[in-house]
């Protein structure tokens, strides 16, 4: 049995070298072709969904400068389907016009990582990070976590990326440019970059305001539908929205944890609540996130409780745009949503866990830049809600935060990153 266990590692780590000198050697070919500054190739998170930064910026470009060629590169058919429904340019990216568009693109934009799109076939194209969110956490600790017992390796991961970026020419997340929504956002996003050494020379981060938020302050360009919502309103009447956005938990750690029953979420309390001030309740977790189980014999009854999937509800931000009361932990969502002054929950039921088991590190003290009440279980989350609804204290509060990290309020942060690329390629 461990003769089998031992040359089935062997195997794996074979297959694994492999994929990366097959990879390297791809994007040094790369290299070799044409770079059109007219072609622009988008992406976001890892290739599965259409949103985020890239979305926004892809849907301004097309729809305001015709002399670029933007095409959307994805790994979801039904994502790429829908695009191509609705007069876009869209192709997997391992097809062949994905392929093509990938080796010509003057200019790759993602909002992840450059796994966001086909990373072995852009080299020499200039490269554009979005992100997806300001930072409040440390970024990029998880990989600092991974190797805190294991300098050797970490070491070791530092000689062979040195060398493939030597041989190959590849630098692992390399960007030209890197956007940031204020200019005190942008000093966390340098000090994140240089928390691990593959981010360190990602030195170009531009104040611009982040391309997603131009929905929520009415662009004629963006797509603000939700259908999600307009589903829910064939189920139930309602006057509020409120949305509960916890931010992603480590999974690998040894527990498992339960965001709602585990802080006396009590369906049939929330769902009174909810019934007396004629309000739904739309809980969406992070791709990354843990999991908001109800009971299975909730789906029987008739609720103002929804639970989304990604695939129900990919994009936030025009769901976002219709919240009334916004409840989060530690997701940098709410610093976009202070663009909208509406009350926001705070609900760190697990801070010292969060902070502590998770090796999270917050760059701010989190009284200090959350402009809102604090729940420490469901409970005190429903007393707020309800009085959020007649009084809204923190007013003063959150416009002090959000000048403070939304430096633009213009509706015109898609049209900045799109000058500041064109201007690059002069």
């Amino acid at each position: 049995m461990e003769l089998l266990w031992n040359m089935n590692r062997c195997y794996l780590k074979l297959k694994h070298t492999l994929a990366n000198i097959t990879f390297n050697i791809q994007y040094f070919a790369s290299g070799f072709f044409r770079k059109d500054p007219d072609i622009w190739i988008f992406g976001s998170p890892l290739g599965q969904k259409f949103a985020d930064n890239s979305k926004y910026l892809f849907l301004y470009v097309t729809k305001n400068h015709p002399d670029i060629t933007c095409v959307w590169l994805s790994r979801n058919m039904d994502v790429i389907e829908k695009l191509k429904k609705n007069g876009y340019s869209a192709y997997h990216v391992s097809s062949l016009k994905g392929i093509l568009h990938s080796l010509h693109a003057g200019c790759v934009i993602v909002s992840t990582s450059l796994w966001d799109v086909n990373r072995s076939l852009i080299r020499g194209a200039k490269v554009v990070q979005l992100w997806h969110g300001t930072p409040l956490k440390r970024l990029l600790v998880t990989s600092k976590y991974r190797f805190r017992n294991h300098k050797l390796m970490l070491h070791f991961w530092l000689f062979l990326r040195s060398l493939m970026a030597s041989i190959f020419g590849f630098e692992a997340e390399h960007y030209d440019l890197t956007i940031a929504t204020s200019q005190e956002s942008r000093t966390t996003m340098l000090s994140a970059f240089d928390e691990l050494p593959a981010f360190r020379s990602n030195k170009n981060v531009v104040v611009t305001g982040y391309p997603r938020n131009d929905v929520l302050l009415d662009a004629w360009w963006s797509d603000d539908n939700c259908p999600y919502l307009e589903n829910i309103k064939g189920i139930v009447d309602f006057t509020f929205v409120i949305c509960y956005l916890p931010t992603w938990r480590r999974q690998d750690i040894g527990r498992k944890q339960d965001l709602l029953f585990d802080y006396g979420f009590d369906i049939d309390e929330v769902e009174a609540l909810l019934t007396r001030i004629d309000a739904i309740l739309i809980m969406k977790v992070h791709e990354r996130g843990a999991e908001l189980a109800l009971h299975p014999e909730h789906g029987d009854r008739k609720s103002r409780i929804f639970t989304p999937s990604d695939t129900a509800l990919p994009d936030i931000y025009p769901l976002l745009k219709r919240v009334n009361i916004l409840i989060t932990d530690y997701s940098s969502v709410y610093f976009d949503f202070l663009l909208l002054d509406r009350p926001i929950i705070f609900a760190p039921f697990d801070l010292h866990e969060f902070v502590g088991l998770d090796g999270q590190e917050l760059f701010y003290d989190y009284d200090e830049v959350t402009p809102g009440p604090k729940a420490t279980d469901w409970k005190r989350v429903l007393e707020f809600v309800e009085r959020n609804l007649q009084s809204d204290d923190y007013r003063i509060q959150r416009k002090e935060i959000c000048q403070r990290f939304n430096e633009f309020r213009d509706c015109k942060n898609s049209e900045r990153v799109y000058n500041i690329i064109k201007k690059s390629f002069q």
